[in-house]
């Protein structure tokens, strides 16, 4: 905002959160018109995803949700919405960044998912194998 305004900006938050513009009359106008249209631009969307794939999404201690943070710039939050207290994945950022995010999340999820299925207890040795063996043969494949 500065680079393109010329404005000098900064924020304070004692008394109140106030953002203070200093510069010429058209450069504070600019910054301000600068600033409004960056705020219109980053907006929430939300997208219900299961609780139960929250941890594909989030991987091993938040390490996943902020390399997905950073690949498209948008803020990432997982949480329960409204009076159903629906889960949601919330979306901070321009319109590219969250779309990009919900991209990035929906092929984390797709790659992630676990499927179950109940096995006769007659197979479970043999899917297995000896030590693992055919369960990492599948896995290598």
């Amino acid at each position: 905002l500065e680079k393109r305004s010329g404005a000098r900006i900064c924020f304070e938050i004692d008394p109140e959160e106030v953002m203070v513009i200093r510069g010429t009359p058209d450069q504070r106008a600019r910054a301000r018109t600068l600033a409004k249209q960056l705020v219109m631009s980053i907006a929430e969307e939300t997208v219900e995803v299961e609780r139960d794939k929250w941890s594909a999404i989030i991987g091993v201690k938040g390490t996943r949700i902020r390399e997905m943070e950073i690949e498209s710039g948008a803020r990432m939050v997982l949480r329960e919405d409204g009076p159903d207290l629906v889960p949601v994945l919330s979306v901070h950022g321009t319109p590219e960044a969250r779309a990009s995010a919900i991209k990035l999340a929906m092929a984390v999820i797709e790659r992630e998912t676990t499927e179950a299925r109940m096995v006769d207890d007659a197979l479970v040795g043999v899917l297995v194998g000896r030590r693992g063996f055919t369960v990492k043969l599948l896995e290598a494949e």
